[in-house]
């Protein structure tokens, strides 16, 4: 049988294996003959002629994310061969990469856009699949075959559709215009897809998920996803491109912030102090944190009784206990006596409180007294701003501050202001609370003037 004749590009690249393909072309390994090295060749099907003259503006891009272009010509690309594997076999094998992989990706990804961004190339087609992970963990952006300058009539005239439909940008999809920030539509995409395992959009058909990509709001993030990253991908996934970060290098550093971003109080650590508070002054009630334990809506009591003492070297919860409806009557508790619980099952002996120490004497040489049993009241019947319903937060960001606290209060809440200015007339760059997307009435609603990548902002 004869051996199917060697494949070579301009007299120089030799085709050795097809690494992939697809509708816009192939990408073969092959081997330089004239250096003797390992590259890649991107092979371009649809009208090669466009993208000879790209070549020598992607070739002088330099930069650690990006792979590097060796030259080009009629309908080819020739690139620096990456070992490692794309984005898409990755998530096809662990399925989602949770928050801070995530965010190092992105934040790879969009050092890659600014330099490519400041060459004046938009990449247009930016995927899964042209995202490779090296064994390092380090990202490289690939696949140029359909990157333009954003003022180049020749590269935009065409009237189709160009880029992968799933991850195409509103405005790219719907005018064919693209800008730098219709790269970091796509990202959003991608950000998306690694924290929930599937994309934001899908339908039958290009043209029915390109119409969703125009339109259709992206479906809520999982509440199992921090906040600050939430609403970073969410801002990545607006509609108008104005909407989304100011460049790729703004986008970076708001990545690489969500890893030092602290809150400036914990709900379980608000638990915990008025656990202890309950300890001493009886039955406190307050409302759950969402999504846990008690039902939907309802209060929950700490009470002597339900507060856990934890025993020396050992770490317990606060245990919360639903508060009483208020239709019905409040049942007294029994009166009982403080005591001490450890993580083991046997029970403890009765915890008595430690002898109180004199100025000037030793505790060996005082008479030690017993404490007196501290009783918790009956739990009482819940008022009626214990009651309330929990209601939807107003989103605010983007508005003046002096608007924002107008809708916030209008709605029930409470409003803390923090940030570099308190102007009503600055804007309210972030907003966010210890719920969701409701609270109970009188919650506080926090509202920050700080940049969003601000390290100051404590949202």
């Amino acid at each position: 049988m004869p051996m199917e004749p060697e494949r070579v590009v301009a007299g120089r690249y030799r085709l050795d294996w097809l690494a992939g393909s697809g509708s816009m072309g192939e990408v073969w390994q092959a081997t330089d003959l004239t250096l003797g090295r390992t590259v890649a060749v991107k092979l371009v099907l649809a009208e090669p002629a466009r993208f000879a003259a790209e070549g020598k503006t992607l070739a002088a891009i330099e930069h650690p994310n990006v792979v590097r272009v060796f030259g080009a010509g009629p309908g080819y690309l020739v690139m620096e061969f990456v070992e490692g594997e794309p984005l898409g076999a990755l998530l096809g094998r662990e399925g989602t990469l949770g928050a801070a992989r995530t965010m190092d990706l992105v934040a790879q990804a969009a050092d890659a856009l600014a330099a490519v961004h400041a060459h004046g190339v938009v990449h247009r087609d930016l995927s899964p699949a042209n995202l490779m992970i090296r064994p390092d963990g380090s990202v490289v952006l690939t696949d140029f075959g359909i990157a333009a300058a954003p003022a180049s009539e020749e590269l935009t005239a065409t009237g189709q559709l160009l880029g992968t439909a799933s991850y195409v940008s509103p405005e790219q999809a719907g005018s064919g215009e693209v800008c730098p920030a219709s790269d970091l539509y796509s990202l959003g995409v991608i950000a998306y897809e690694c924290l929930t395992g599937r994309l934001p959009f899908t339908a039958e058909n290009p043209i029915r998920l390109a119409l969703q990509h125009v339109s259709a709001p992206p479906p809520p993030l999982p509440r199992t996803v921090p906040p600050q990253v939430a609403r970073l991908v969410l801002r990545l996934l607006s509609k108008k491109p104005i909407h989304r970060y100011p460049d790729a290098t703004a986008l970076a550093q708001a990545a690489r912030s969500t890893a030092t971003v602290r809150p400036l109080w914990s709900y379980r650590r608000l638990q915990a102090t008025l656990a202890a508070i309950a300890l001493t002054a009886g039955t406190i009630t307050l409302w759950p944190e969402p999504g846990t334990g008690t039902q939907a809506g309802q209060p929950a009591a700490l009470t002597p009784s339900s507060a856990a003492v934890a025993a020396p070297g050992t770490t317990t919860g606060v245990t919360l206990t639903p508060a009483a409806s208020p239709s019905t009557t409040p049942k007294a508790t029994p009166t009982p006596s403080r005591s001490a619980t450890t993580a083991t099952p046997t029970p403890a002996p009765a915890r008595t409180s430690p002898p109180a120490t004199v100025p000037g004497t030793s505790p060996a040489t005082q008479t030690p007294t017993s404490a007196p049993a501290t009783t918790a009241t009956a739990i009482p019947t819940p008022t009626a701003t214990q009651t309330a319903a929990w209601v939807a937060i107003p989103q605010v960001e983007g508005l003046t501050l002096g608007e924002a606290k107008k809708q916030v209060v209008a709605a029930g809440f409470t409003v803390s202001v923090i940030g570099p200015t308190t102007d009503s007339n600055a804007l309210v760059n972030i907003q966010c609370s210890s719920y969701g997307k409701t609270a109970p009435a009188g919650a506080m609603i926090l509202l920050s003037t700080y940049a969003p990548n601000d390290p100051h902002n404590p949202c």
